[in-house]
């Protein structure tokens, strides 16, 4: 998640370029409560701070959040996350995917997820494809 930061930009500027990219007329100060409110919806207990940060400032799991928050910016209907989990310790795979879970139904979006790790799988689906060699293997749903 940090390499996916640029390191010579703060936060706030990745996210803004990111919602300049589709949306031209906005209030900046409205805008930055808007950047606060979705990294808060990730468990981010400082987003001003963390708006002002760069990436070498930031613990993986927090970048990771950040992450999330910029793929958020414009409501997107569909999410693809690959590995998104991979390299995060227990209780931030834990809280990350209770926010994901909230965030991805409050949007009405749909996150299809590339993921090894089958606990980790299960816990974020509705539904799981298992692929083998590129040969789908077995396939099925689950109640929540």
């Amino acid at each position: 998640p940090v390499s996916s930061l640029n390191p010579y930009f703060t936060v706030k500027k990745q996210m803004l370029q990111a919602f300049e990219n589709h949306k031209k007329d906005f209030d900046k100060k409205e805008v930055e409560e808007y950047f606060i409110s979705l990294l808060q919806d990730v468990k981010i207990e400082d987003p001003e701070r963390v708006l002002n940060s760069y990436a070498f400032q930031l613990s993986g799991g927090m970048a990771q959040r950040v992450m999330i928050s910029m793929a958020m910016i414009n409501n997107p209907k569909l999410i693809l996350a690959d590995e998104f989990l991979g390299e995060l310790d227990s209780e931030n795979v834990k809280s990350i995917v209770e926010a994901t879970k909230k965030i991805v139904k409050d949007l009405g979006a749909t996150l299809l997820m590339v993921e090894h790790n089958e606990e980790r799988a299960l816990q974020m689906a509705d539904r799981v494809w298992r692929v083998i060699d590129n040969q789908l293997i077995e396939e099925g749903g689950f109640d929540e």
